[in-house]
């Protein structure tokens, strides 16, 4: 019961930062970053409410916050499938880590190599007016990937090996992600421009490394053993 009542709490707690957008209010640059961390804290602390007490707090959050990442990549992509969402789903995707960038980067590399790399038209996600099998092929393989990585971190909270596994290869197709904004940076972007991206990378990278320690790989557990509120 008393997780219930710290869940709906959180609920209201996010409700009211989301209404304090430092956007809406002439916030400065302080405000937007303790505006974001907070709107991913708050969601993470009402999931790391299903794991088990046994966990360290540390752990229950780092994991928490690696299921919020499944679950934030999971509506990006479901957006993605209605293109009446076209600018809300860009807006989104361009404050995310696209896995989409590295083939965008073949791709054009093939097509417009005799060109400068700073003026090769790259894409973020696929162009909705173009190729429509890979745009809805794009949003099927985000929404598949986050559901396995959610499913992945509620099986790290239970020290279910193969969940490490998954989660573990997941994060190293997000390092290739980022590399690829790396790249362009280099060749003229600028890191002024993908600061977001290498901080979620960064996030990403800590928070499995904090879901990792500790674990007990050795006491099996299962996805059904979920606390009782």
């Amino acid at each position: 019961m008393r997780k219930r009542w710290k869940a709906l709490a959180a609920l209201v707690l996010f409700v009211l930062v989301l209404m304090s957008c430092p956007g809406w209010n002439g916030g400065g640059h302080i405000g937007w970053y303790i505006w974001i961390i907070s709107l991913n804290l708050i969601p993470a602390y009402a999931i790391s409410l299903l794991f088990s007490l046994t966990l360290t707090p540390v752990r229950r959050l780092s994991t928490a916050y690696l299921a919020l990442v499944g679950f934030t990549y999971l509506l990006a992509g479901l957006l993605r499938l209605d293109w009446t969402m076209g600018l809300i789903s860009d807006f989104i995707w361009a404050g995310l880590i696209s896995p989409y960038l590295p083939f965008s980067l073949v791709e054009v590399s093939r097509r417009y190599g005799d060109l400068p790399i700073s003026r090769r038209p790259y894409d973020f996600v696929p162009p909705q007016p173009g190729r429509w099998d890979m745009h809805y092929g794009f949003a099927t393989a985000v929404i598949l990937t986050s559901v396995l990585a959610i499913v992945a971190a509620f099986g790290m909270a239970k020290s279910i090996k193969a969940a490490y596994w998954i989660l573990s290869g997941l994060v190293a197709m997000s390092i290739i992600s980022v590399a690829a904004y790396v790249f362009l940076a280099y060749s003229g972007l600028g890191f002024r421009e993908i600061w977001v991206q290498l901080a979620w990378e960064a996030s990403y990278i800590l928070a499995f490394v904090l879901a990792r320690c500790g674990a007990d790989l050795t006491a099996i557990g299962t996805l059904s053993d979920v606390e009782e509120w």
